[in-house]
């Protein structure tokens, strides 16, 4: 997202970080209010490395347009791009890569625009949207994302396309119909312009230790430390923090020292988190965490460690190292 002067222009990305933790858009949203204030953190080596793939597996695509001899416009980095995708457009170019598209409060670039059999204001043709993604499955955040191209692209054609395509990271192809995903897009796209339209820079969203907020995590980790929130209670629950705040306890020193019991929360769970609460606040500062041994138990013998059959000399130990990015992947018996 950008200031343009009173106005505030959105891209379709910022529809997923709002889809997908919409703190992250209030934090985007707030770092150019108010900026220099928050600390972003720096860009990890993963995401550099998911770039790069990204990078390459979308250039991989156009080769394989190239090679077939389809008749390209490519855009990456023009400056003019947004009049020279509509010259290119009107034109009935077969394939616009890295197309620009705006309207309304929203702007965009397009991985891929390309052409298709059908009616609209240029003629006897009009342009459906590509994207490539490196997800080997789809995922609901894509269909967001292309609808909100759609819609700019139906502004420009006088159409909506029809369909909308993926190329996933295994290089299948995928077209998923339009309306069938559309008015959940603009449903997205409704409560993230009421979040935009009603931002107000103290009234902080609920934060929580255990969710993602991207660049803004180790601000929102820093924050919830110093608020000693329940959420870094190790294996709580969402919904036991909900009832332990129902019950006026909002900090780990809280529950550490509660001496009642907690409604919709069994003894034995509440006796469990305290004493977790206990060990993590008496860790703090210190090179080695505080620990208690769990006493073993004769009615559960194989809880725990007590799972595990006898130690022996043939023991091997496996660790399993993931890498998202080959090919075929990786599969283990």
């Amino acid at each position: 997202m950008q200031r343009l002067g009173n106005a505030w222009l959105y891209s379709p990305s910022d529809l997923i970080q709002f889809l997908e933790n919409e703190a992250v858009t209030w934090f985007d949203r707030f770092n150019i209010e108010r900026p220099g204030v928050l600390l972003r953190d720096e860009e990890s080596s993963s995401e550099q490395l998911v770039q790069a793939q990204g990078d390459e597996h979308e250039r991989k695509f156009l080769d394989q347009l190239t090679s077939e001899h389809k008749d390209i416009v490519n855009l990456r980095g023009a400056s003019d791009a947004s009049a020279r995708t509509l010259d290119a457009m009107r034109g009935g170019r077969e394939v616009i890569y890295q197309a620009h598209l705006e309207g309304d409060e929203f702007a965009g670039y397009a991985d891929f625009l390309i052409r298709v059999e059908g009616k609209s204001d240029f003629g006897g043709f009009r342009y459906e949207v590509w994207d490539t993604k490196l997800g080997r499955s789809l995922k609901p955040y894509y269909a967001v994302q292309l609808s909100c191209y759609a819609e700019l692209l139906e502004l420009v054609q006088g159409v909506r396309p029809e369909y909308l395509g993926v190329v996933l990271g295994s290089g299948s192809h995928e077209r998923l119909r339009t309306d069938d995903y559309f008015f959940y897009y603009k449903a997205v796209k409704q409560a993230f312009l009421e979040q935009q339209r009603t931002f107000h820079p103290d009234r902080v969203p609920p934060l929580s230790g255990t969710a993602d907020y991207r660049r803004w995590t180790g601000h929102v980790t820093r924050q919830l430390e110093q608020q000693d929130d329940l959420s870094f209670i190790a294996n709580i629950r969402t919904r036991q923090i909900e009832r332990l705040q129902a019950n006026g306890i909002a900090t780990m020193t809280q529950l550490a020292s509660f001496e009642r019991a907690v409604d919709g929360i069994q003894k034995e769970s509440l006796e469990r988190l305290q004493t977790q609460a206990k060990l993590q606040l008496a860790s703090r500062g210190l090179v080695n965490p505080t620990f208690e041994l769990i006493p073993f138990d004769a009615e559960k013998p194989r809880l725990g460690f007590g799972g595990l059959p006898p130690s022996s000399k043939n023991d091997i130990s496996f660790d399993i190292e993931g890498y998202p990015f080959l090919e075929d992947g990786i599969e283990y018996l």
